[in-house]
């Protein structure tokens, strides 16, 4: 992550509620100057990578985290991925110019997977049938 970007945890202890909050500027402006997605993919595509920050950022080993989300939608691909330095990457393709703002209707059906890469042992994945998310 880059001196703008931000992950900040927090907890609230007199009501048993912690969570962390995740500030993209630098490192998303970065993704998306090396694409030229349109907004609606740019927000989906932003989603994901602070999705794939939270979930890496709790994890304890060297290595990185992808999520993918794959569909027959006009939205095809979206992947997110960081490593433990909290640096992303990311890319997105679609079909449409004008892709749905619903992301359930962007994404149509398929599935979402989680891959944990860590840098010594072996990879992890989880994978999810979209149609059950939604």
């Amino acid at each position: 992550m880059q001196d703008s970007d931000a992950l900040q945890r927090f907890i609230f202890a007199d009501l048993q509620i912690r969570g962390e909050l995740v500030r993209l500027n630098t490192a998303f402006t970065a993704v998306n100057e090396r694409h030229p997605y349109p907004s609606v993919i740019k927000d989906f595509l932003g989603q994901a990578l602070a999705a794939s920050v939270l979930l890496r950022a709790n994890l304890k080993y060297t290595g990185s985290l992808t999520l993918q989300i794959e569909g027959d939608g006009p939205v095809s691909l979206i992947v997110a991925q960081c490593n433990e330095k909290l640096h992303i990457r990311g890319l997105a393709k679609w079909e449409s110019f004008d892709p749905p703002a619903q992301f359930a209707n962007a994404v149509g059906q398929g599935y979402l997977a989680i891959t944990i890469t860590p840098n010594e042992g072996e990879r992890y994945q989880g994978l999810l049938n979209w149609a059950t998310l939604v």
